[in-house]
């Protein structure tokens, strides 16, 4: 059946809306068949610095730590677990130390 050159909306069929959309899609990858779009990336974003990059990783992982302690019981399902493991836990226990230290050196520096 031939195709209408200008088909009204009674005559439009799934196959031809599907070829339209078809078409759009790869226009729209190409690029061509229209002018350049303006880029939506934001003119005042600058790019984080090795410092802002570090400072914000840190409060990132201290807010996240924070929330999970204060939701319901889970520092007491840790410490439950910490005792039910039954492989030596001696070096998470340390790295929990070794954290608590970081921070605290780190708050020294911030206060001094």
């Amino acid at each position: 059946m031939p195709k209408p050159k200008n088909p009204t909306p009674r005559t439009i069929t799934p196959v031809m809306a599907r070829e339209a959309v078809i078409e759009a899609a790869r226009l729209g990858l190409s690029g061509s068949g229209r002018a350049p779009r303006r880029s939506n990336k934001n003119p005042l974003y600058r790019a984080p610095t090795k410092a802002g990059a570090a400072w914000t990783h840190l409060y990132g992982a201290c807010r996240a730590l924070s929330e999970w302690g204060a939701e319901g019981d889970n520092l007491a399902l840790a410490l439950r677990g910490v005792a039910e493991r039954t492989d030596d836990q001696t070096s998470n226990i340390a790295a929990v130390r070794k954290c608590i230290a970081m921070l605290r050196r780190f708050l020294e520096a911030l206060d001094a």
